[in-house]
């Protein structure tokens, strides 16, 4: 028996995912009208002047405040340097530890060398140029 997803149901999935892994996620246009609307603008009212969405910013100039309409883009940033000196620190250095890639064979001794002072360099919690994990050999 064929099954088939419907636009909204695919909406509340990504919705419900996206916020459980405090996401912010963006869906297309789904509006078949819109869409076809889009479609038939000639180029030069979809971008002015370098200016991506002009079309739909001039749209929503009465309804948005103008510093949200000229606001750069922001990427999403994911805190790996944080996580890296914090919480997944020790994880980290035992896994990267020279003796846990010596076991496991797949780095040679230069390159564990430079994980290693890597580690060291890194770590911001260091007593004398080295931290725990970071200082095993």
């Amino acid at each position: 028996m064929p099954t088939s997803t419907s636009p909204d149901d695919i909406l509340t999935k990504a919705d419900r995912m996206s916020m459980a892994h405090s996401l912010e996620a963006r869906v297309p246009y789904l509006d078949t009208a819109l869409v076809e609307l889009a479609a038939r603008l000639p180029s030069d009212v979809k971008l002015r002047r370098f200016s991506k969405k002009w079309i739909l910013k001039r749209a929503l100039a009465d309804h948005v405040p103008p510093a949200i309409l000229q606001a750069k883009k922001r990427g999403f940033n994911v805190p790996v340097a944080t996580w890296l000196r914090g919480e997944l620190h020790d994880m980290v250095a035992d896994v990267l530890s020279p003796a846990a890639l010596g076991r496991v064979g797949l780095f040679d001794r230069a390159v564990r060398a430079a994980t290693d002072r890597r580690a060291r360099f890194a770590c911001k919690r260091t007593t004398a140029g080295r931290c725990g994990p970071c200082s095993s050999s």
